[in-house]
């Protein structure tokens, strides 16, 4: 039987990771002043969990909420309406639902999930 001899020296994934970590500081550079602002307002929006929903009123006890994806309300279901980021694209959408849609603000969890006690009236 032949025998395998072994290989003294940088196996293949030495050399692999030499050059990516070569590469990475090759490619760092420092960031502009309108890139720096970007990133930080993107790392802002990521750690905020306010949301913003769309809901109308049908009585003092039923209310519906929009999805955007389907053009459809849910019937007293929070969960299955569309949840928007920003305030401005809400209002947005509500202008063109019409003047009984309001624009309610609310948190989401870790996971994205919608917190159905933190569901607020606008001001």
């Amino acid at each position: 039987m032949a025998t395998r001899r072994k290989t003294i020296g940088a196996r293949k994934s030495d050399k692999v990771l030499a050059n990516r970590s070569r590469m990475s500081t090759e490619a760092v550079r420092d960031l502009s002043v309108a890139e720096r602002r970007e990133l930080e307002q993107c790392i802002k929006d990521l750690e905020d969990r306010t949301r913003y929903l769309l809901a109308s009123s049908l009585g003092e006890r039923i209310t519906l909420y929009y999805n955007i994806a389907d053009d459809t309300f849910s019937w007293d279901d929070p969960q299955g309406a569309s949840l928007f980021k920003r305030k401005v694209a809400a209002q947005k959408i509500r202008t063109i639902l019409g003047s009984g849609v309001k624009v309610l603000s609310c948190r989401v969890d870790k996971r994205g999930h919608l917190l159905k006690r933190s569901i607020q009236p606008p001001p």
